[in-house]
């Protein structure tokens, strides 16, 4: 019973892929999508602190350079080095 409940569930969903609605909600939820991370990089680029970044990513020198490139092209956002890089 819970199989078959779980496929029709499962077609229930993949239905609307096939009509042109489903098209529709398709693009809608992927601009949403590109929306959202668009505006989670630049919190994360321009709305962060250094010192929370810092407490975050600085230990690991490999998150730093993610960091850094990730926001490399934010007018504002924090550049950093970790301990080691410093010396």
């Amino acid at each position: 019973m819970r199989n078959m409940l779980a496929a029709i569930a499962v077609l229930v969903l993949l239905a609307g892929c096939v009509t042109p609605q489903g098209a529709q909600y398709r693009e809608a939820a992927a601009r949403t999508a590109d929306e959202i991370l668009a505006a989670t990089e630049w919190g994360l680029c321009n709305a962060m602190t250094v010192g929370a970044v810092k407490r975050r990513y600085g230990h690991i020198p490999a998150k730093v350079a993610a960091f850094n490139l990730l926001c490399s092209e934010a007018p504002t956002g924090p550049f950093f080095m970790t301990k080691a890089e410093k010396q």
